[in-house]
């Protein structure tokens, strides 16, 4: 009669742990949808050109969970940077070439005896303009 009693006893606290794991699990998958909603509105906001901190409040009235909230904040900020940085490496590859152009064109013309000065001033202005700009974007 004992085994019998410690064995349904043993069940009856598998059968506990595996309910308690899957309310936890549940719990889990609903905290992930809530993330993944509010991640989605506070895109949308930004689509609009709102303020991180105007986004932070209208997710505030959704929400109250301010760690989701937090959250959503940081994946918004990386998000924004890494298309900043992107944008910034863009910038300078494009310069790059401009400035080897002009470099390049401005030999050639100095050698066949052609005015070079435009391109010479041009190109590697223009090369510099977007070398600083895009290492603006990268840096700031």
């Amino acid at each position: 009669m004992s085994f019998f009693y410690e064995e349904r006893h043993v069940f009856y606290v598998f059968r506990l742990i595996l309910h308690t794991l899957f309310i936890h699990l549940n719990t889990f998958n609903m905290e992930k949808e809530e993330l993944n909603k509010l991640y989605q509105l506070a895109k949308s906001l930004l689509g609009v050109h709102k303020s991180l901190e105007a986004i932070e409040l209208h997710l505030n009235h959704q929400s109250a969970d301010p760690k989701l909230i937090s959250e959503v904040i940081e994946r918004i900020k990386k998000e924004r940077l890494e298309t900043k940085n992107k944008q910034g490496i863009i910038k300078i590859m494009v310069g790059g070439f401009f400035l080897v152009s002009s470099f390049v064109i401005t030999c050639v013309n100095f050698h066949s005896n052609q005015p070079f000065v435009e391109v010479m001033y041009g190109f590697t202005s223009l090369g510099a303009v977007l070398v600083f700009w895009g290492l603006y974007d990268v840096f700031n």
